[in-house]
């Protein structure tokens, strides 16, 4: 299993525990995520399918000028 599919994995279990367990507050004490955590998995699920939840790529730091390293 790949990483990517370890992540994908992993918030899909997240959203159906919830379902099985028809409570989402259970659900994420039994896996340690929060309740927003949960719900911006669930609504990416649904705005972007599965390949929506993928971790998306930070902005690039920003370089500051002048305090090279030596």
């Amino acid at each position: 299993m790949t990483k990517d599919q370890y992540i994908i994995n992993r918030k899909l279990n997240i959203v159906e525990l919830g379902k099985v367990l028809g409570n989402v507050s259970e659900a994420c004490r039994k896996l340690g995520v929060s309740r927003q955590h949960y719900y911006d998995i669930k609504q990416t699920l649904q705005e972007e399918g599965v390949e929506g939840l993928l971790r998306r790529q930070r902005r690039n730091q920003r370089l500051q000028i002048g305090s090279q390293p030596r």
